[in-house]
């Protein structure tokens, strides 16, 4: 959890959107502030759009840009009528690290999400825990889908350089594949000592 001050909450409607922000600072040694910058508007159709303008998070040791460019797609839309939930895409960087995620959900029968995690430094953004530290830097492509027509789960992750409690174990590489319908998976494991 986080723990913060100095909350300030500013919102303008222009026509039929609601735009918001928020600053606030976390009670850490974290110097930069949370400045979440996000909308609000319902269409025609009755679907609300909870979109994601330039906004700086601070999380772990590292200040993330959320939405970097500003782009107008970057959102969550509910569909109340089917029950859906669409995320058009999602996108925050931090220096060469960056997060992209998309995806929909309809129920546990019906859903869809693309994660792509390039350059993560795990002893950046994970939380403390005095007895157990891991360190490396992380890449990580997932797809899964679960759908009528298409059953999909394929996971390839990296890390670079795996520490854990500062022991040096090499580099550790996962690929899983499977069925998100039948459940069934495969996955292999590799960790190569330098």
């Amino acid at each position: 959890y986080y723990e913060g001050n100095n909350f300030n909450l500013i919102s303008m409607q222009l026509r039929d959107t609601l735009y918001l922000r928020s600053e606030f600072n976390l009670i850490t040694k974290s110097k930069t502030p949370f400045e979440i910058n996000f909308y609000y508007t319902r269409d025609k159709q009755g679907a609300s759009h909870f979109g994601f303008n330039k906004s700086i998070i601070p999380i772990g040791t590292d200040s993330w840009t959320v939405n970097p460019k500003n782009k107008k797609n970057q959102k969550i839309i509910y569909f109340p009528g089917k029950q859906k939930t669409n995320l058009s895409i999602l996108e925050a960087i931090s220096g060469n690290q960056s997060i992209s995620l998309s995806g929909n959900y309809i129920n546990k029968d019906f859903y869809a999400l693309k994660l792509d995690l390039k350059n993560i430094l795990l002893e950046n953004i994970l939380p403390p825990i005095p007895s157990f530290k891991i360190a490396g830097e992380t890449q990580i492509k997932a797809n899964i889908a679960r759908s009528s027509s298409k059953n999909e789960f394929n996971v390839k992750a990296k890390i670079e350089k795996m520490k854990i409690n500062d022991q040096k174990l090499g580099d550790f590489s996962l690929s899983s594949t499977g069925n998100t319908k039948t459940n069934s998976y495969f996955t292999d494991l590799y960790l190569k000592k330098q």
